[in-house]
């Protein structure tokens, strides 16, 4: 189940390009890579893919089903899987793990409520899948103290 309070959007991205004097910078959305073959696995890299998080507090601050009232610390798991019917050809590869500390008021921007801004990027290189075809980019959350994730959000993503 969601956790709620807390939205997440996936965008994948051509290559970006990093620049000292300017943010990052991405060119062209994408919504399937080409993938190289070599020795019965196939490469994908060349791409960003970057979450987008927003968690939202409430006016009072006090309310006890929403992580940034209470001050949570939050674990995201970005992991790639393929679609598939039968279970046992569901094929996972996880991409990325980071923690969001809520305690932390650096990250808090006020506007009528407390919310938080995250941008998560990853920068895809030579990651090796057993097969081609279509995946789906999930979003996984928990709270620190929770031994299981649950599914925040899935993004379709073809790979050729």
């Amino acid at each position: 189940m969601c956790m709620k309070y807390v939205n997440c959007t996936v965008q994948c991205f051509d290559k970006g390009v990093r620049n000292i004097f300017a943010p990052m910078t991405f060119s062209s959305i994408i919504g399937s890579v080409e993938s190289k073959e070599k020795n019965g696995s196939y490469y994908i890299d060349g791409f960003t893919i970057n979450t987008f998080i927003n968690i939202r507090g409430t006016g009072d601050g006090n309310n006890p089903n929403n992580p940034l009232d209470m001050k949570k610390t939050l674990d995201f798991r970005i992991r790639l899987t393929k679609m598939d019917p039968d279970i046992n050809n569901r094929l996972s590869y996880d991409l990325k793990n980071f923690r969001i500390d809520l305690s932390n008021q650096d990250i808090i921007k006020k506007a009528c409520f407390p919310y938080v801004d995250i941008i998560d990027i990853i920068d895809v290189k030579g990651v090796s899948l057993q097969s081609k075809g279509n995946y789906v980019i999930k979003v996984l959350i928990k709270e620190s103290n929770e031994s299981l994730f649950d599914v925040q959000m899935l993004h379709p993503f073809t790979v050729n």
